[in-house]
């Protein structure tokens, strides 16, 4: 059963799921072919990893295998909504943006293992990808501009990448750039309705 996603009228039928932040580091998010970052995605991008905080364990999101399931069925299964569907979504209300580079305390380990510290590989920067998209996709499913909607689980992403290659081959530039430049649609349209910075 195909999953669907309304979009402009901020409604999810998706149950549980949660999905989180835009983070990569510069060295992560660079072509290989050598094409700059924006001075956008630069300011987005600048994350130092911390040593985890024994503390705020309890804030990184996880997701149990069948969320992170439902999640991976509807990265494949949504339809990418419209500019028209993204421009229909008004202003979240009730809710405090926060800066991503505020939130570091609540990144899955996994994420700064593999995409932070060991950025490089297209393998890795494919990943990262993924996290991306299915962050900025978690602030509008949940209307949530602060840490927890702006983190997500890591447990979603190497199912998706999995399927990605197997449908794909090897992750290419192209297919790279197809959601790199989707996740800067949306995190353009996060940052109007967080009115703030992602």
């Amino acid at each position: 059963m195909k999953m669907k996603l309304t979009i402009a009228a901020a409604t999810v039928s998706l149950g549980a799921l949660t999905a989180g932040v835009m983070i990569l580091s510069d060295r992560a998010a660079a072509q290989e072919d050598g094409t700059a970052l924006s001075e956008g995605d630069k300011a987005f991008l600048k994350i130092a990893p911390e040593a985890p905080d024994p503390e705020n364990a309890d804030l990184v999101p996880h997701a149990s295998p069948e969320e992170a399931a439902a999640i991976a069925t509807a990265f494949f299964e949504t339809p990418w909504p419209s500019d028209a569907e993204l421009a229909a979504i008004a202003p979240f209300a009730g809710t405090e943006n926060v800066p991503v580079q505020q939130c570091r305390e609540f990144l899955p380990n996994a994420y700064t293992e593999e995409i932070i510290l060991a950025p490089g590989s297209p393998e890795r920067r494919m990943k990262g990808e993924i996290y991306a998209m299915i962050s900025v996709q978690r602030v509008l499913l949940r209307g949530d501009c602060s840490c927890a909607g702006k983190t997500a689980p890591w447990e979603p992403v190497p199912i998706i990448f999995e399927k990605v290659v197997e449908e794909n081959g090897s992750p290419t530039g192209l297919l790279f750039d197809r959601y790199r430049n989707e996740t800067r649609r949306l995190r353009r349209v996060v940052e109007r309705v967080c009115d703030g910075a992602f």
